[in-house]
């Protein structure tokens, strides 16, 4: 189907939508004078919204819309209109459902209606936004693949739960690289996650096995084909044009109504001219927080310059923070913050201990300085992160180690690391097992001064061997392609 062709079908219903809307309002008004009246009261009432769409729309203004704010308040608007029109385009699904019986072939039914999310997930895909986005952009494509849920039969709340980790895998970045720092990207980060929980828990209430039908409705719509209701009251409704629905008509139809009604005169987005997230709404801004009854919008007085601040003051106002040392829920980890040799956490022993008791639990291990650090039993990861003179024993992990930010850090596993990734790290010692050696691979970048040890069978039994990790390459242009070596230095 070519997009005219879609356009003028999204049109046709639109306009049929509104001419219903009209109808209800004008029937909720006065009583049926006929007969002709009590029938076409018998029929609009069908159209009524379902608990399906009403609940639709609840999880659109409360996990939705927040998370549109903060992502507009972070540049990304644009991603924002797309993921509004594929909401949008679920929306009308849900609300066909809810009138018709269940097709035969419930995919190939929907394929009209999908076409306008699967345009929004390509326009993301192709979207060159700024380097500070890509971690955004990577995990809302994959927040996307949530909405495939209506195509899903029987299982379609584990098949939307599932996309949490996808996600997560980008958002943790972002949470890593903020946190402390900005409290809108760890905002973001919050709210995404939420956005698909809330959405796994509307589609548990409404949809558990599969995309609810009306099995007293009538035929699904095809692309041409509006609604056995809605074609019932358009015929006795006068061919006068309908004017706008009154902004107290909700439902799915009122919001496709009002986007369909801000189109761009190329007709090219329908939420283009949606209302753009100004200074004054962007209530996370510090010149925005404070007393309520100032206004924002008178200037404020021009502060007189700070004096500068002497170094030694500056290091003796470092905020410090309360070891921390706990298993949360969410997340399924262990959380290890601001630990030190001084830090009563473990007790006076040597090595701060941490005990896996299942092998889907990983661990988080922020801001700590000279400690020692021991995780028994076989974990999914590990994500050291900011640390400085940190060593940290571990036994088997299932994913990878990850080093982000670290200063003087070794990690050794006396078991299985399947890789380790390496990050804005400077001065990094790996110690690998036996079992290790020839499995682990090293993902680097932005690092320095890495090094890797590993067991061989010497004269002398078992001795370590050390070998750096290159972070020196020559990189030539060979017909049109890029080749890289290790640096001569490494040989």
């Amino acid at each position: 189907m070519s997009n005219n062709e879609a356009d003028k079908i999204t049109s046709l219903l639109n306009t049929i939508l509104t001419r219903l809307d009209d109808i209800e309002t004008k029937i909720g008004t006065a009583a049926p004078a006929s007969a002709t009246d009590a029938n076409l009261e018998a029929d609009v009432t069908v159209t009524e919204a379902s608990p399906a769409v009403t609940g639709y729309e609840e999880h659109m203004s409360t996990a939705l819309e927040p998370f549109l704010a903060t992502l507009a308040s972070l540049n990304g608007e644009k991603m924002g209109e797309c993921i509004r029109e594929a909401w949008v385009a679920i929306g009308a699904i849900i609300a066909a459902a809810s009138t018709s019986k269940k097709p035969a072939e419930v995919t190939t039914a929907l394929m009209p209606f999908l076409k306008p999310v699967q345009d929004s997930v390509g326009k993301i895909r192709k979207m060159r936004l700024p380097r500070e986005l890509d971690h955004h952009q990577r995990s809302i494509e994959e927040l996307m693949g949530v909405l495939s849920w209506v195509v899903i039969d029987k299982t379609p709340v584990p098949a939307i739960k599932d996309t949490v980790g996808a996600a997560e895998y980008y958002s943790n970045k972002i949470r890593r690289e903020y946190k402390g720092k900005n409290e809108t990207q760890i905002a973001f980060c919050d709210q995404l996650k939420a956005l698909i929980l809330h959405l796994a828990d509307y589609v548990k209430q409404y949809h558990l096995t599969g995309l609810s039908f009306n099995p007293n409705g009538g035929a699904f719509p095809t692309s041409v084909d509006a609604p056995k209701a809605v074609a019932v009251a358009v015929a006795v409704e006068t061919p006068k044009p309908a004017p706008a629905p009154a902004v107290a008509s909700g439902g799915i139809n009122a919001i496709m109504v009002e986007l369909n009604a801000k189109k761009t005169s190329s007709g090219d987005s329908a939420a283009t001219g949606l209302k753009k997230v100004t200074k004054d709404m962007q209530t996370w801004r510090d010149e925005y927080k404070g007393d309520n009854s100032a206004s924002t919008t008178v200037a404020a007085a021009p502060k007189a310059k700070a004096a500068p601040i002497p170094k030694a003051a500056t290091t003796a106002a470092k905020k410090s923070y309360p070891p921390v040392c706990k298993f949360v829920d969410v997340g399924a980890k262990w959380v290890v913050e601001y630990q030190t040799k001084t830090s009563n956490t473990f007790e006076g022993k040597s090595a701060l201990t941490i005990e896996m008791a299942d092998p889907k639990h990983q661990a988080y291990i922020y801001k700590c300085e000279n400690i020692t650090i021991d995780v028994k039993g076989k974990c999914k990861g590990l994500v050291i992160d900011g640390c400085k003179r940190v060593n940290v024993l571990f036994d088997n992990v299932i994913s990878v180690v990850e080093l982000v930010n670290n200063k003087n850090i070794a990690v050794q596993t006396r078991g299985v690391l399947p890789s380790v990734s390496i990050d804005k790290t400077d001065g990094c010692m790996v110690y690998l097992s036996k079992a290790s050696v020839g499995v682990t691979n090293f993902v680097t970048s932005k690092s320095s001064e890495m090094n890797v040890s590993w067991p061989e069978e010497g004269a002398d039994g078992e001795e370590y061997k050390e070998k750096p990790i290159p972070e020196q390459f020559l990189h030539k242009l060979v017909d049109g392609a890029i080749t890289s070596e290790v640096s001569e230095l490494y040989s």
